[in-house]
């Protein structure tokens, strides 16, 4: 990411345009494509499997870890919106 270099890699400047890169590509092109209605689960369920990209997780884990975070979501619901955010879906 060229731009970085930009912000001369300061901490917080480099995060905030990671931020707004984030959400300015992929979230809402997500949610525009898949007509998310829930954005804020999206968020949270995007948030956790970065977090743990080199794990192992399920539908269950993924609801576990909304419910510790105050979102009572089904496993079910957790399937669903990651099967949305995948392009071949």
């Amino acid at each position: 990411m060229p731009y970085l270099w930009n912000l001369q890699y300061q901490e917080q400047p480099v995060k905030q345009y990671l931020r707004d890169l984030f959400h300015a590509v992929e979230l809402k092109d997500i949610i525009r494509r898949k007509q998310i209605r829930d954005v804020d689960m999206l968020e949270r369920i995007l948030t956790y499997v970065t977090a743990n990209i080199g794990n192992n997780f399920s539908a269950m884990t993924i609801s576990k870890y909304l419910k510790s975070e105050g979102r009572k979501v089904a496993p079910e619901t957790t399937e669903k919106t990651m099967q949305n955010k995948t392009p071949e879906s």
